[in-house]
C-alpha cells in the first residue's frame, strides 16, 4: 500500500494529463483522422518499449548486474537496442497507417509525411522513455523501493503524455 498508492495516484493523475492534452489538440484530429489512428499506437507502443526496457533494467539492478555509468554496457545497449527496435516499430506504424488510410478512405497527411510523423514522434517518446525509465528505475533502488513495482507503472503513465505531445509537436512542426 505504502509503495504502490502514491505510484497509482500520480499514474492516474498522468491519465488525466493526457486526457487534456488530446482534447486541446481535439480540432486538428478531426481535421486529420489520419493522425488521429496513430495516437493509441503511438502510446501503447511507447509504453511497450518502455516495460521491456524497465524490466531489463529492473532485473539487472537485482541481479547486481548494471551501473548508472555511461561506460555500462549492459545499460547502453538496452538502450540501444530499445531504440533500434523502436525506430523500425514507429516507422512500420507510418506505413501500415497510411495504408489503413487508403482502406477506410481516411483524410491523411500522405505515405512520406505519415512516416515522418510517425517516426519522429517516435525516436522522440523513445529518448524521453529511455531517459525516464533509467531515471525511476535507479532512483526506485537507491531509496530501497522495489523498482520492479514502480518503474513500469509510472513509464506507461508518462508515456501517454509524452507519447501524445510528441505526436502533436511533431505534427505542428510538419
Amino acid at each position: 500500500m505504502k509503495t504502490a498508492l502514491p505510484i497509482l495516484t500520480f499514474a492516474s493523475l498522468l491519465g488525466i494529463a493526457s486526457g487534456l492534452v488530446l482534447d486541446t489538440y481535439e480540432d486538428f484530429l478531426l481535421i486529420s483522422p489520419g493522425i488521429l489512428m496513430l495516437v493509441p499506437v503511438m502510446i501503447g507502443m511507447g509504453g511497450n518499449l518502455g516495460s521491456i526496457l524497465g524490466s531489463r533494467i529492473t532485473s539487472a539492478l537485482h541481479l547486481g548486474i548494471v551501473e548508472l555509468r555511461l561506460t555500462d554496457h549492459l545499460l547502453r545497449n538496452n538502450v540501444l537496442a530499445t531504440l533500434i527496435v523502436g525506430a523500425i516499430s514507429f516507422f512500420a506504424v507510418g506505413v501500415f497507417g497510411q495504408l489503413f488510410c487508403i482502406l477506410f478512405d481516411f483524410e491523411s497527411p500522405g505515405l512520406v509525411k505519415m512516416i515522418l510523423i510517425s517516426s519522429i514522434s517516435g525516436f522522440l517518446l523513445i529518448l524521453i522513455i529511455a531517459f525516464t525509465t533509467i531515471l525511476l528505475a535507479f532512483m526506485s533502488y537507491s531509496y530501497g523501493f522495489d523498482p520492479d513495482d514502480t518503474t513500469i507503472p509510472m513509464v506507461t503513465s508518462i508515456c501517454d503524455v509524452f507519447g501524445i505531445l510528441a505526436l502533436f509537436g511533431v505534427m505542428m512542426v510538419l
